[in-house]
């Protein structure tokens, strides 16, 4: 463990002292941070934080992309919501960037200003198959709260989805009058809405051909040569990884003192 002083830190720094406080006030242990170390490596040793500790260990195995999202999320929420909007972005242009047989595009911005916009399109001229996508990409929860906040998001996507195919059916010609779409809608034999969520995924089960599906699954089937096929392969669920096959849960019990206490680990099969 090493220990420092804030003020000999700021002195030895080429950014302001300002800047450096905020930093430090941020990556530090406290009342109104989580309690790990992975996250806040330095801890106080005075009230008034003028002299931290930091342990070098928890900072090397620590995700630091992953960690500044973490910490945004709960003090700085304004930040975080601006870069979750642009890894959203970051997602699709992943996506159509792709090799890909099938048509891809998006943002596609709906008239009305109470609509959201459609992430991405995918259209099969050769079987006749479109799917149009709402994309989220939630921060991978830490804790039981952010669990539910993470739901929350994909809950807000699906109900973003239920708008966005309500609009579309109600205007079939829309999307092909824009040049996105080379037929009316309704002139296509398959048409799924999909819900395609990366790092967080949650049971959403499928109603009027809207679906939850995760975000590596998808990518892998816009590499394929048939939509129509993909999509009936993506929406069996079989990708979703299964006990005994793909991995195990194993109880484990860790004793101190005379206390023992048992949880679940998942692994690797």
């Amino acid at each position: 463990m090493f220990s420092f002083n804030v003020s000999s830190s700021i002195d030895l720094s080429s950014i302001s002292a300002d800047t450096v406080s905020t930093i430090l006030d941020d990556l530090s242990l406290g009342a109104t941070r989580l309690a790990d170390m992975l996250v806040h490596p330095f801890v106080a040793l005075d009230y008034e934080n003028r002299q931290l500790s930091v342990l070098p260990h928890f900072v090397l195995l620590s995700n630091s992309e992953d960690n500044i999202l973490r910490t945004c999320s709960m003090i700085r929420p304004r930040f975080y919501n601006a870069t979750s909007a642009e890894k959203e972005n970051e997602m699709r242009e992943g996506l159509c960037s792709l090799t890909s047989p099938f048509k891809l595009n998006g943002p596609i911005k709906l008239p009305r200003g109470d609509l959201p916009d459609i992430d991405l399109l995918v259209e099969d001229i050769g079987t006749g198959t479109v799917a149009i996508c709402e994309l989220k990409w939630g921060r991978k929860p830490y804790l039981a709260s952010e669990f539910v906040s993470r739901n929350a998001e994909l809950v807000k996507g699906w109900d973003q989805l239920r708008m966005i195919q309500e609009f579309v059916q109600g205007n079939p010609q829309f999307l092909r009058d824009r040049g996105f779409l080379s037929r009316s809608l309704g002139d296509y034999t398959r048409v799924n809405y999909l819900l395609v969520a990366r790092d967080h995924l949650m049971w959403i089960p499928p109603s009027w051909g809207r679906a939850i599906v995760a975000f590596n699954p998808f990518k892998a089937m816009l590499q394929k040569a048939d939509l129509s096929a993909g999509l009936g392969q993506l929406l069996s669920y079989e990708w979703l990884p299964v006990e005994g096959k793909d991995f195990k849960v194993v109880v484990e019990s860790m004793t101190l003192n005379g206390v023992t206490l048992r949880d679940e680990v998942f692994s690797r099969i």
